[in-house]
């Protein structure tokens, strides 16, 4: 199901704006539970506010018994704000006139103003029962009931509308649009069509026809919807982004070709002038290819049938797919110079036509504003950062870097981008240009350290994380990060005083603790990295890695079964497609010496995580105790297959197994 949105003006007529103003359809909170009651007359009525219950009580019989003496009451309370009391004062007007149709509309409004969809609805059906075919009234009840999710009854409550009166031009746009919704696409094509036969200056149908198109496949019918609503509002931006899109989309949008009879007084220059304005020896050219039978400029009769493409540039050639969406986005940047978007894509097509100038000068301005609008980074990083079009965005930093040479958010996307292209030392670079007081210095450290370790410096990582340290002692997240290091060289002990530091300064820092635990464990000292995981479910009971670590720690130890059963089957109740959890509880099985259970949870661990070489060789352990020594070989040769380093024991087990003529 498609859901198409549009530009806030894009519909603008009195009906419009009488729900604009009154209905406000996105914001209703559909199903409020408002208390209602019929009264005698059978107006509905809301509960009445405790002050005016009194009044009532007291003064009723003095009132008067004019309608409009309480309908200007209801008015006057109504811009004053107090909704309640106006509708109170509507109801006892409505009690005086009960078939004044404009004092249930005006009711209906007001409910809908308070939120209150179920009054409002009701009022409505109420006006439907003494006036069926009012118009105005079934496009209201329509309304209500596509904000209800009751597109049945919106639909024939409009089909009727414009049975009644065609000329309700914003009806076929809302009956159009829950078929757009329910993408029923030759249905609201039906709607749309309707509507600019009889309106063809109605530039909502044209554009929704253009969308339609695109769903079905019709392009150039598409392109030319969208072209249209440009001629009628050119102050729209949608239609050139779906033009953009269509472009980009489908590379197999040909220009539209245009047949032309030859009449008496015609020449190629003279039906030129008249499609494109203008005349010249591309013109021609362009003319022959599409007509291969005209020799000359002379040679046409009346009569004849010429063929002329829809579009020409302003030399008079063709237009190929990177033009076009040239065109667009210059018409938006024409609009608004500021349209991120726009900016860069223009200056990436400067650049590739050699307009060298203008595309230096839109970057130049771009980068001044970059520090200050997140939606540049965030067009740069969505569209050529993540779809890894580094050169691309390397060209258009450098562009915007003349316009903020000391800019760290530049200087941090330019780093992004040359480790994308795994120039190590590029990126190096330009994080290390990133000032100190930038929002992106603190990832700038962690990108450096990274950086030096993958180009083998890991001395030089653990270097500038402890100089930071220096800087900044308390930082917390350096401290998990030069402990993650120091692990990585197995300098254990180093990691354990960082880590203890950190856990000092933040007794309850879930990630400080697991990592003192992960590193006892790869030290050799279980129990404490028992304890360590411990003191991670004291803090966070529901942390499923901790219970893992737990209890595969203890299957390993080949003690505490039960308590490590229980707590990574708990593990799993909140991580139940992580293999490494389910290979944990195979692991307990084995090791309780249920072999069944053992492969079943072992086998679905291999499913999730196919190419582990612990897994594989938990498996072929299994396989082996239920003496079933073609599998068991099986997995520990795959087992071995994917180890790269400590594969000693694993071709033992092999060897075992092979000697014994297996």
């Amino acid at each position: 199901m498609h859901k198409f949105c549009f530009h806030k003006d894009i519909i603008n007529s009195d009906l419009m704006k009488f729900f604009l103003r009154y209905l406000f359809f996105a914001a209703l909170i559909v199903g409020m539970g408002f208390g209602c009651a019929v009264s005698n007359n059978n107006t509905v009525q809301s509960q009445m506010p405790e002050d005016l219950q009194t009044e009532d009580s007291s003064e009723n019989s003095e009132l008067p018994g004019n309608s409009y003496y309480y309908y200007s009451l209801s008015q006057m309370n109504e811009i004053n704000g107090d909704l309640p009391r106006a509708v109170h004062y509507l109801l006892k007007a409505i009690d005086i006139d009960p078939y004044e149709l404009y004092l249930q509309k005006e009711l209906a409004i007001l409910y809908l103003n308070q939120r209150d969809t179920s009054s409002a609805l009701a009022v409505v059906e109420k006006m439907l029962e003494l006036e069926p075919d009012n118009v105005e009234t079934l496009v209201i009840y329509g309304k209500i009931k596509q904000t209800l999710k009751d597109d049945d009854a919106a639909k024939k409550a409009y089909e009727k509308a414009l049975l009644l009166d065609p000329a309700q031009r914003d009806v076929y746009i809302f009956l159009g649009n829950i078929y757009l919704d329910a993408g029923e696409y030759e249905k609201a094509e039906q709607i749309y069509d309707k509507l600019v036969k009889q309106y063809d200056d109605a530039y909502v149908g044209h554009f929704f026809l253009g969308k339609i198109y695109v769903e079905q496949g019709h392009f150039l019918k598409a392109e030319k919807a969208f072209n249209r609503t440009l001629e009628l509002r050119p102050d729209l931006e949608e239609p050139h982004l779906a033009l953009i899109k269509l472009y980009k989309d489908y590379s197999g949008v040909d220009p539209e070709v245009v047949v032309v009879t030859v009449k008496p007084s015609d020449t190629i220059g003279r039906i030129s002038i008249g499609r494109y304005g203008f005349y010249n020896d591309n013109v021609l050219n362009v003319i022959k290819e599409y007509n291969p039978g005209l020799k000359s400029a002379d040679n046409i009769q009346i009569g004849q049938t010429l063929r002329f493409p829809g579009q020409l540039s302003e030399k008079g050639l063709l237009l190929d797919k990177n033009d076009k969406i040239f065109e667009q986005y210059m018409a938006l940047f024409e609009m608004n110079p500021n349209n991120v978007e726009a900016g860069i894509e223009l200056s990436g097509y400067y650049q590739r036509v050699g307009k060298k100038d203008k595309a230096a000068s839109i970057l130049k301005d771009l980068g001044r504003r970059i520090d200050t609008e997140t939606d540049i980074i965030r067009y740069i990083v969505q569209y050529y950062i993540e779809k890894e079009r580094f050169d691309e965005t390397l060209f258009i930093l450098d562009g915007m870097r003349v316009g903020a040479p000391e800019s760290s958010v530049i200087n941090y996307l330019t780093g992004l981008s040359y480790d994308g292209k795994n120039e190590k030392e590029s990126a190096l670079a330009s994080f290390k240009k990133i000032s100190r007081d930038s929002p992106f210095y603190q990832d700038a450290i962690i990108h450096i350290a990274y950086l030096y370790n993958e180009l083998g410096q890991v001395e030089n990582a653990v270097k500038y994380l402890n100089e930071e340290l220096e800087i900044a002692p308390d930082n917390i997240d350096l401290m998990l990060y030069l402990g993650s290091f120091y692990e990585d060289t197995d300098e254990f002990e180093k990691a354990e005083t960082i880590l203890k530091k950190g856990i000092k300064l933040e007794p309850e820092n879930v990630r400080m603790h697991f990592r003192l635990g992960v590193i006892y464990d790869k030290w050799g000292r279980k129990d404490a990295s028992i304890a360590a995981m411990k003191e991670v479910l004291k803090i966070d009971p529901a942390h499923a890695n901790a219970m893992n670590y737990i209890g595969y720690t203890y299957a390993d130890m080949g003690k505490n079964l039960d308590e490590a059963e229980q707590l990574i089957i708990e593990a799993l109740k909140q991580k139940p497609d992580d293999g490494y959890i389910t290979d944990s509880l195979g692991w307990v099985y084995y090791k309780k010496g249920d072999y069944d259970k053992a492969v079943l949870y072992l086998l679905k661990a291999f499913e999730l995580v196919p190419d582990d070489p612990t897994i594989l060789e938990h498996l072929g352990d299994a396989y082996l105790k239920k003496n079933d020594h073609d599998q068991a070989l099986e997995f520990y040769k795959r087992s071995l297959d994917n180890r790269e380093d400590d594969k000693s024991e694993i071709e033992k087990k092999i060897k075992d197994l092979t000697k014994n003529g297996i």
